[in-house]
């Protein structure tokens, strides 16, 4: 039955994405992993698995905070830093209330975005999982999009950086 279900969720995904199957270690508690890209020129990664003994699969997706943007909440207020915290934790949760959203911070600074969509097996579709793991790829335009309007853009080769107060 699971190996039915990874080659329908495998089909499925390989419709708009590039799909490879992960090598599970023997010591974690999964029966598969699935990374899914987007195809384009800006390609994000999630995951889906399936673990033992459940009756659902979960599409997680990870966002790290750039170290360009880690330096510059350190510039920033602590109120600044906590509020834009708040901003990312709140728009993730608005584009995807279902998730579960753990955001990791150190002293302040945002490191970390995770996010798990858990799907019920006996309900799952292809438009439920096509829909989930597109939401779930947003969050990464979300959160950098958030740290660029608030904290400014990396320099590019051959360009000044931009501030904050570039895009008002």
């Amino acid at each position: 039955m699971d190996e039915d279900l990874k080659s329908r969720v495998l089909a499925w995904l390989a419709e708009e994405f590039d799909v490879t199957s992960e090598p599970v270690p023997p010591n974690l508690p999964l029966e598969w992993a699935l990374r899914v890209t987007t195809r384009g020129p800006t390609r994000i990664s999630a995951v889906v698995q399936k673990a033992k003994g459940k009756d659902s699969i979960a599409v997680t997706l990870g966002v790290s905070v750039s170290e360009f943007h880690k330096s510059r909440m350190r510039e920033v207020s602590r109120e600044e830093r906590l509020q834009l915290i708040y901003e990312v934790h709140r728009g993730v949760l608005h584009l995807c209330p279902n998730c579960i959203v753990v955001v990791q911070a150190n002293d302040d600074v945002l490191m970390n975005v995770l996010v798990t969509r858990i799907l019920y097996i006996e309900s799952l579709n292809r438009q439920e999982l096509m829909d989930t793991v597109k939401t779930v790829v947003n969050v990464v335009p979300l959160v950098s999009g958030a740290m660029i309007a608030r904290l400014g853009k990396a320099a590019q080769p051959g360009e000044r950086s931009r501030s904050h107060e570039g895009y008002m």
